[in-house]
Protein backbone atom coordinates (compact mmCIF):
# COMPACT_ATOMS: atom_id res chain seq x y z
CA UNK A 1 0.00 0.00 0.00
CA UNK A 2 1.46 3.22 -1.07
CA UNK A 3 0.89 6.33 0.39
CA UNK A 4 0.73 9.75 -2.04
CA UNK A 5 2.99 12.01 0.01
CA UNK A 6 2.40 14.76 -2.26
CA UNK A 7 0.11 15.88 -5.24
CA UNK A 8 0.77 14.00 -8.31
CA UNK A 9 2.07 16.38 -10.71
CA UNK A 10 3.32 15.22 -14.02
CA UNK A 11 6.77 16.19 -14.35
CA UNK A 12 7.65 17.04 -10.76
CA UNK A 13 10.77 15.55 -9.77
CA UNK A 14 9.88 16.39 -6.33
CA UNK A 15 7.09 14.22 -5.82
CA UNK A 16 9.83 10.80 -7.19
CA UNK A 17 12.30 12.68 -4.70
CA UNK A 18 10.10 11.95 -1.59
CA UNK A 19 8.74 8.92 -2.97
CA UNK A 20 11.38 7.50 -4.04
CA UNK A 21 13.42 8.24 -0.30
CA UNK A 22 10.69 6.87 1.52
CA UNK A 23 10.63 3.92 -0.47
CA UNK A 24 14.51 3.10 -0.86
CA UNK A 25 14.81 3.82 3.19
CA UNK A 26 11.83 0.82 3.64
CA UNK A 27 14.13 -1.16 1.26
CA UNK A 28 17.07 -1.33 3.10
CA UNK A 29 15.67 -0.99 6.55
CA UNK A 30 16.18 -4.31 7.36
CA UNK A 31 19.98 -4.41 5.83
CA UNK A 32 21.40 -1.34 6.84
CA UNK A 33 19.72 0.81 9.42
CA UNK A 34 22.09 3.74 9.12
CA UNK A 35 21.32 4.66 5.55
CA UNK A 36 17.60 4.04 6.17
CA UNK A 37 17.03 6.11 9.13
CA UNK A 38 19.36 8.57 6.91
CA UNK A 39 16.86 8.66 3.97
CA UNK A 40 13.96 8.97 6.10
CA UNK A 41 14.98 11.74 7.86
CA UNK A 42 16.03 13.81 4.67
CA UNK A 43 12.31 12.34 3.42
CA UNK A 44 10.85 14.51 6.46
CA UNK A 45 13.12 17.17 6.15
CA UNK A 46 12.08 17.16 2.34
CA UNK A 47 7.81 17.13 3.32
CA UNK A 48 8.07 19.64 6.03
CA UNK A 49 10.07 21.76 3.07
CA UNK A 50 6.84 21.55 1.14
CA UNK A 51 4.28 21.60 3.75
CA UNK A 52 3.33 17.53 2.65
CA UNK A 53 1.95 16.72 6.82
CA UNK A 54 1.17 13.12 4.94
CA UNK A 55 5.29 12.89 3.45
CA UNK A 56 6.40 13.93 6.85
CA UNK A 57 3.73 11.79 8.86
CA UNK A 58 5.15 8.55 6.16
CA UNK A 59 8.55 9.24 7.05
CA UNK A 60 8.32 9.45 10.71
CA UNK A 61 6.48 6.14 10.61
CA UNK A 62 9.50 4.99 9.12
CA UNK A 63 12.03 6.24 11.58
CA UNK A 64 9.87 4.68 14.05
CA UNK A 65 9.52 1.54 12.08
CA UNK A 66 13.57 1.68 11.71
CA UNK A 67 14.02 2.34 15.84
CA UNK A 68 11.81 -0.94 15.86
CA UNK A 69 13.97 -2.91 13.76
CA UNK A 70 17.01 -1.74 15.92
CA UNK A 71 15.68 -2.96 18.90
CA UNK A 72 15.38 1.05 20.19
CA UNK A 73 11.55 0.02 21.36
CA UNK A 74 11.48 3.90 23.92
CA UNK A 75 12.53 5.71 20.49
CA UNK A 76 9.99 3.57 18.27
CA UNK A 77 7.07 4.38 20.61
CA UNK A 78 7.32 7.68 20.87
CA UNK A 79 8.03 8.61 17.54
CA UNK A 80 4.86 5.83 16.37
CA UNK A 81 2.82 7.87 18.58
CA UNK A 82 4.26 11.15 16.80
CA UNK A 83 3.42 9.76 13.40
CA UNK A 84 -0.22 8.84 14.56
CA UNK A 85 -1.15 12.04 15.48
CA UNK A 86 0.63 13.60 12.39
CA UNK A 87 -1.23 11.63 10.39
CA UNK A 88 -4.65 11.86 11.96
CA UNK A 89 -4.60 15.64 11.24
CA UNK A 90 -3.23 15.09 7.67
CA UNK A 91 -6.61 12.77 7.30
CA UNK A 92 -4.23 9.91 6.38
CA UNK A 93 -6.21 6.97 8.28
CA UNK A 94 -4.32 3.93 6.32
CA UNK A 95 -1.27 5.57 7.60
CA UNK A 96 -2.35 6.37 11.24
CA UNK A 97 -3.50 2.12 11.07
CA UNK A 98 0.42 1.63 10.46
CA UNK A 99 1.15 3.72 13.22
CA UNK A 100 -1.61 2.24 15.82
CA UNK A 101 -0.13 -1.48 14.63
CA UNK A 102 3.41 -0.44 15.66
CA UNK A 103 2.83 0.87 18.86
CA UNK A 104 0.45 -2.46 19.61
CA UNK A 105 3.68 -4.53 18.45
CA UNK A 106 6.28 -2.52 20.92
CA UNK A 107 3.47 -2.76 23.72
CA UNK A 108 3.59 -6.51 22.81
CA UNK A 109 7.18 -6.88 23.24
CA UNK A 110 7.65 -5.05 25.82
CA UNK A 111 4.94 -7.56 27.83
CA UNK A 112 2.05 -4.90 28.01
CA UNK A 113 -0.59 -7.24 26.14
CA UNK A 114 -3.86 -5.64 27.11
CA UNK A 115 -2.62 -2.69 26.55
CA UNK A 116 -1.07 -4.48 22.79
CA UNK A 117 -4.58 -5.69 22.35
CA UNK A 118 -6.18 -2.46 22.20
CA UNK A 119 -3.90 -0.84 20.01
CA UNK A 120 -4.06 -3.31 17.39
CA UNK A 121 -8.02 -3.65 18.23
CA UNK A 122 -8.07 0.29 17.09
CA UNK A 123 -6.26 -0.28 13.88
CA UNK A 124 -8.46 -2.55 12.53
CA UNK A 125 -11.65 -0.51 13.54
CA UNK A 126 -9.89 2.00 11.77
CA UNK A 127 -8.71 -0.06 9.16
CA UNK A 128 -12.27 -1.18 8.12
CA UNK A 129 -13.43 2.31 7.74
CA UNK A 130 -10.82 3.13 5.11
CA UNK A 131 -12.63 0.68 2.77
CA UNK A 132 -9.25 -1.42 2.52
CA UNK A 133 -9.09 -5.00 3.20
CA UNK A 134 -5.71 -5.72 1.71
CA UNK A 135 -4.41 -6.37 5.40
CA UNK A 136 -7.02 -7.15 7.24
CA UNK A 137 -6.21 -10.66 7.57
CA UNK A 138 -2.81 -9.30 9.11
CA UNK A 139 -4.51 -7.64 11.54
CA UNK A 140 -6.31 -9.89 12.30
CA UNK A 141 -3.54 -12.52 13.04
CA UNK A 142 -2.02 -9.79 15.21
CA UNK A 143 -5.29 -9.59 17.64
CA UNK A 144 -5.49 -13.22 17.68
CA UNK A 145 -1.62 -13.73 18.98
CA UNK A 146 -1.87 -10.68 21.10
CA UNK A 147 -5.32 -12.44 22.28
CA UNK A 148 -3.78 -15.84 23.17
CA UNK A 149 -0.97 -14.17 25.52
CA UNK A 150 -3.41 -12.23 27.55
CA UNK A 151 -2.95 -14.01 31.15
CA UNK A 152 -6.45 -15.91 31.79
CA UNK A 153 -8.03 -13.44 34.32
CA UNK A 154 -7.52 -10.84 31.96
CA UNK A 155 -8.71 -12.18 28.93
CA UNK A 156 -11.78 -13.27 30.93
CA UNK A 157 -12.21 -10.05 30.50
CA UNK A 158 -12.94 -9.89 26.42
CA UNK A 159 -16.13 -9.93 25.50
CA UNK A 160 -16.96 -11.58 21.63
CA UNK A 161 -19.44 -9.40 20.38
CA UNK A 162 -21.61 -10.44 17.38
CA UNK A 163 -20.75 -9.95 13.76
CA UNK A 164 -17.36 -9.50 12.08
CA UNK A 165 -16.14 -7.35 14.63
CA UNK A 166 -13.62 -9.62 17.20
CA UNK A 167 -13.13 -9.45 20.42
CA UNK A 168 -12.73 -6.32 21.62
CA UNK A 169 -11.20 -5.61 25.57
CA UNK A 170 -12.31 -2.93 27.53
CA UNK A 171 -10.53 -1.70 30.69
CA UNK A 172 -11.82 1.22 33.61
CA UNK A 173 -10.29 4.45 32.87
CA UNK A 174 -8.40 3.64 29.42
CA UNK A 175 -6.91 6.24 27.91
CA UNK A 176 -6.38 6.99 24.14
CA UNK A 177 -3.17 6.44 23.39
CA UNK A 178 -0.96 9.72 23.57
CA UNK A 179 2.61 10.39 25.33
CA UNK A 180 0.47 9.84 28.95
CA UNK A 181 -0.91 6.11 28.43
CA UNK A 182 1.45 3.21 28.97
CA UNK A 183 5.30 3.61 28.35
CA UNK A 184 6.77 0.31 26.96
CA UNK A 185 8.72 0.04 29.68
CA UNK A 186 6.55 -0.56 32.08
CA UNK A 187 6.71 -4.18 32.21
CA UNK A 188 10.18 -5.83 31.54
CA UNK A 189 10.44 -7.61 27.62
CA UNK A 190 9.54 -11.78 27.95
CA UNK A 191 11.64 -14.09 26.70
CA UNK A 192 9.65 -16.01 24.59
CA UNK A 193 11.72 -18.20 22.35
CA UNK A 194 9.79 -19.77 19.54
CA UNK A 195 6.86 -18.33 19.15
CA UNK A 196 5.94 -16.07 16.30
CA UNK A 197 4.94 -12.82 17.17
CA UNK A 198 3.14 -10.11 15.40
CA UNK A 199 4.37 -8.18 12.57
CA UNK A 200 4.61 -4.87 11.45
CA UNK A 201 2.94 -3.15 8.66
CA UNK A 202 5.16 -2.40 5.55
Amino acid sequence: MAIRTTPDVEGSSVVRTVRELLDNARACENTDVHAARAMAQQARVLARTLDDARGEAEALYRLASIAYTAGQSNDAFAIALDARELARNAGAPVLEVWTLNLVGLVQYDAGNFAEALESALAALDLYRLTGERVDEGNLLNTIAIIHHSLPGHVRGVARCEQGPRPCRLRRAGAAEHGRGSCSPERVPARDQPGRAGPRAQP
